[in-house]
Parts: structure tokens; C-alpha cells; sequence
């Protein structure tokens, strides 16, 4: 994981790897896996958090380390982040393999900010 500035500086230096071998940038498609925890409101991502994390860290030590974690809204700023940051495709860490409630929020809420 990386946060969207430390993607921003790897995405320049991998810039200038390619144009010291006279390819172009674009050649490259820029993807990233990242963790996440997702609560459809607040009072269930601190719950989702703590129970991650053993109480150990908050949501925004999670943030801080380049993980995705928040509520919809939440979620699609930090998304939106990353693109801006020159991610191309984001492939969301889905560990809470039983909460098909949360993936199915996820994909109403905030996949659709990001369709072509």
C-alpha cells in the first residue's frame, strides 16, 4: 500500500526510468491493490476498525499507511485521491469475506463515481 503522495513520487521516478529507455509513459498502466474497511456509517467503521486492528489504531493511522477506509463518501475521496495521484485501476483488499451487505454498498455507492 502507499498513500497517494508516496504513489505520486513512485509514478515519477518509474516516469523517468521510461524515458531514459525512450519509452513513453503511457506504455505502463498504473494499478494498485489496496486494503480497505468499510462502514456504511460512522459508528460501524470505528467498530470495523477496532475490531481490525485490535483497538490499536484509527481509522485515520489506517489512512495514513495508504489504506482505504471510510463510509461511501469516505471511500470515493480517497479513490479519488490515488487518480489523481496517476493510479489508473484500484483493486480494493476485501477481507470481510461474509459482509456482502458492505460489497454490495460499495458497488451502489461508490463504483459508479468512477465509470467511463
Amino acid at each position: 500500500m502507499a498513500t497517494p503522495e508516496r504513489f505520486a513520487e513512485l509514478n515519477q521516478y518509474l516516469d523517468g526510468l521510461l524515458l531514459d529507455r525512450s519509452r513513453s509513459a503511457s506504455e505502463v498502466h498504473r494499478s494498485m491493490m489496496v486494503g480497505c474497511i468499510f462502514g456504511q456509517n460512522d459508528k460501524q467503521l470505528e467498530e470495523r476498525v477496532a475490531a481490525r486492528t485490535k483497538g490499536e489504531r484509527t481509522a485515520e493511522d489506517l489512512r495514513e499507511r495508504g489504506a482505504i477506509v471510510g463510509t461511501s463518501s469516505q471511500m470515493a475521496d480517497q479513490i479519488h485521491e490515488l487518480a489523481e495521484a496517476g493510479v489508473e485501476r484500484v483493486m480494493l483488499q476485501w477481507i470481510d469475506l461474509d459482509d456482502i451487505d458492505g460489497l454490495e454498498a460499495i458497488a451502489k455507492d461508490v463504483l459508479p463515481q468512477f465509470e467511463n
